[in-house]
């Protein structure tokens, strides 16, 4: 028996802000230069939602015969 598979993907978008310290600012600046990795203190930063859009589905359907 044939069957038909549908691949859903759905993409939100979710933007958020946290405040950060002029030295905080100051390393972010060299890392935006490339002059430094990236800070570690980033991922802990405590971020606020402050606006979303709701996502769209993305789909496909793909035929899967018998052989």
């Amino acid at each position: 028996m044939a069957k038909i598979q549908k691949y859903e993907m759905q993409r939100n978008h979710l933007w958020y802000e946290a405040d950060i310290t002029d030295e905080q600012l100051a390393e972010w600046k060299k890392f935006e230069a490339g002059e430094i990795e990236e800070p570690d203190w980033v991922h802990e930063l405590d971020f606020d939602l402050v606006r979303d859009k709701c996502g769209n589905d993305d789909y496909e359907f793909e035929l899967i015969e018998d052989d």
